[in-house]
């Protein structure tokens, strides 16, 4: 095991002058990709049909080996090669050059949210994924206006792809692809293309908005141990302000509710209150910490939401939403995707695991684990 570790550390340095700086040359790019200009070559170097897949991984080197075995199943099963790679530092992309068991085209790495000023070290280090989990939507909107033509695919690294996914979802000539329900969006798989011939058609409203947010909530969370506490990481939980963003678009009304009061919740036992969410009172009048509020998502759904998407007109929704007419309209919907059984051609272990089965005994099972990988492990 310690000649293997040594053999790793000498390779890795090998190449280290491989990735220390952006380097693109043809159908290749690793490198830094905090200047918009470095994003958007990496975007037309990995999208080259026009499509992109965006994975967001980094850490320990066995989380980096689901990201490897992803580009394998889409390259081999998904006939897609269209992934690009964002990983939490220059190191992640340098084991990723190291390894030749599966080729990568595009590895990037960002310095954004790495320093004191702009991330709250407690919580970053506590829930080591909850930067990348912000990186990730950040890039999201970002790649979304600097290439406004792509088709961007996020998704998580438990995801079982048996085809092409582009074909399916532009199939559903919808701007955005939502996975989930309208009540429970799971952001484990997620689609935007914007449509080309309307010039604001919400998609960029959406993921600007929830890029903002978290912005905000990130900032009032400096130099405060308020939001490392159990309570109030909920607050920064990127899947909660995403459905708050989506439901206040379609509603119209400003919508923290996910974020600021599900669960946890966002205020303290004295009512003192956390950055934009004390804009916003709970819906329902509830005493912060209370087991009614523990129990009051189901009555959000039930009051709320599930009236609201039966009975919302879509002249209303076709104005929140930016459009002018049915027909061209912004195509917004929220799709069962990465369900089990069901034909869209992927799968998504989050999702689909049976008890007691772990997530990579899961992959084997399904024959989207890349074996050689196992000597990595």
């Amino acid at each position: 095991m310690c000649n293997r570790s040594v053999s790793w550390a000498v390779i890795v340095l090998l190449l280290a002058q491989l990735v220390s700086h952006s380097e693109s040359a043809g159908n290749k790019f690793f490198g830094n990709v905090d200047d918009p200009e470095a994003l958007k070559t990496a975007v037309n170097v990995a999208g080259l049909d026009g499509n992109v897949v965006l994975v967001a991984v980094g850490g320990a080197p066995q989380h980096l080996l689901t990201a490897l075995n992803l580009i394998h199943n889409l390259r081999h099963r998904g006939r897609s090669d269209n992934v690009l790679l964002l990983t939490s530092s220059e190191r992640d992309c340098r084991f990723i050059a190291a390894q030749h068991i599966v080729p990568v085209r595009v590895c990037t790495w960002s310095d954004k949210l790495s320093k004191p000023s702009d991330w709250w070290a407690q919580l970053d280090n506590s829930k080591g994924a909850t930067r990348l989990w912000h990186l990730r939507l950040h890039f999201f909107a970002q790649v979304l206006e600097l290439v406004p033509s792509v088709g961007l695919l996020m998704t998580d690294t438990d995801v079982c792809f048996s085809d092409n996914p582009f074909p399916y979802l532009e199939g559903l000539n919808m701007t955005v692809v939502l996975n989930g329900t309208p009540d429970a969006i799971n952001i484990g798989l997620m689609y935007a293309r914007k449509a080309p011939d309307i010039p604001d058609d919400g998609t960029l409203r959406l993921f600007s908005e929830i890029d903002r947010r978290l912005a905000a909530f990130r900032l009032a969370g400096q130099n405060t141990d308020r939001v490392t506490g159990a309570r109030n990481g909920q607050v920064m939980w990127d899947q909660a302000v995403v459905n708050d963003v989506y439901h206040q678009l379609i509603t119209g009304n400003k919508t923290y509710f996910r974020s600021c009061w599900l669960g946890f919740g966002a205020k303290g036992d004295n009512s003192e209150c956390f950055s934009e969410c004390c804009d916003t009172p709970h819906p329902f009048g509830l005493r912060p910490g209370s087991q009614q509020e523990e129990d009051s998502m189901a009555h959000f759904i039930a009051r709320t939401l599930k009236p609201l998407f039966r009975s919302v007109p879509e002249d209303k929704v076709n104005r929140l939403l930016g459009g002018v007419s049915s027909v061209t309209r912004p195509r917004m919907v929220v799709q069962g995707l990465g369900v089990c059984g069901n034909y869209p051609p992927m799968e998504h272990e989050n999702q689909c695991h049976r008890a007691g089965v772990q997530k990579l005994d899961w992959m084997k099972d399904k024959g989207c684990w890349e074996s050689r990988l196992d000597a990595l492990l």
